[in-house]
């Protein structure tokens, strides 16, 4: 019963997490001081990942097992603790009824039993919390672990979708780069650099509703598509990207990849041998000298004059 207070006491702290790796740290202290777990780890595969993200199964926060989470992660991607992926028994097991290649890990620490108890996140196993004790476990200790294993497990699930939620606040639904409150919220911190001078450009498509009246706007998302894919490859992690709207996109660019004067013609020819053309404004932005807004509305102004020039 005083384990059971001491868990309840402990884990409102647990919802103030605001990543999986924090909320296994909160957890470990509870097996580890009130529990008086041996030793123990929490396996888990990442539920929110952005494109080329890592997504396999990791091992974070071990402790007693004289190993790091990276060494145990290797050897997890070889053999899973009980010889077979996601087979988590939701018990206590002897040490002698699992993989021999963690068999040996935890014999070697004196552990002699295993208990392991699933993860499960939007209905899907998704990890383990796996644990060991030097003497046997009773009854009170194995209904605790599986109350435990819930309850992170539903922090886990508000987890997820937070991160979900915070995602798609920030990025376009469409082409899958910043929408515009993500660009503002990025450009901001890149004002921070007070030694650094930056570029920022605008561009939009030219005459893009006479593509979506003669076409479709299957066609016109297409080809929203194809801008924001242009600019993640000629931009990349080097600068910052965004949909402002409609057919505009804004970007931002380290002022040595090319000097002010030339950066919309620069710019532009991202955009040869396309089937639709674009137009571009830049301006000079130096964030200890010039608000990032004034320069974007410059930026927008010389893409006006741009246009009224190429009709």
């Amino acid at each position: 019963m005083n384990n059971l207070k001491q868990l309840i006491k402990e884990s409102r702290d647990w919802a103030t997490a605001d990543r999986g790796s924090t909320l296994f740290s909160k957890v470990s202290n509870v097996l580890k001081n009130t529990f008086g777990l041996d030793a123990g780890m929490f396996i888990y595969r990442r539920q929110f990942v952005l494109q080329n993200a890592d997504a396999k199964d990791k091992v974070y926060e071990p402790w007693g097992l004289d190993h790091s989470a990276a060494e145990l992660t290797k050897m997890l991607n070889k053999s899973w603790i009980t010889g077979k992926s996601y087979v988590i028994p939701d018990r206590w097991l002897s040490v002698n009824e699992i993989s021999p290649v963690w068999q040996k890990l935890w014999t070697e620490q004196g552990i002699r039993y295993i208990g392991a108890w699933k993860l499960i996140i939007q209905s899907k196993c998704v990890g383990a919390i796996v644990v060991g004790r030097k003497t046997v476990p009773d009854e009170t200790n194995d209904e605790l672990m599986s109350l435990l294993a819930t309850h992170v497990s539903l922090i886990g699930e508000m987890l997820v979708l937070r991160r979900i939620a915070e995602h798609e606040s920030r990025h376009d639904e469409l082409t899958q780069i910043y929408n515009r409150r993500g660009f503002i919220s990025e450009i901001r911190k890149l004002s921070r650099r007070i030694d650094e001078n930056f570029i920022i450009g605008i561009l939009d498509i030219n005459d893009f509703k006479g593509i979506n009246d003669a076409y479709g706007h299957a066609t016109g998302d297409s080809v929203l598509i194809e801008v924001a894919e242009t600019l993640i490859q000629n931009i990349g992690s080097k600068g910052l990207y965004g949909r402002g709207g409609g057919d505009e996109f804004m970007f931002v660019l380290q002022s040595g990849q090319i000097e002010a004067d030339h950066a919309a013609s620069y710019a532009t020819d991202w955009f040869k041998n396309k089937r639709f053309t674009v137009s571009v404004g830049c301006e000079l932005w130096q964030p200890n000298k010039t608000d990032w807004e004034v320069s974007l509305q410059i930026a927008d102004h010389r893409l006006y004059t741009r246009k009224q020039r190429e009709r």
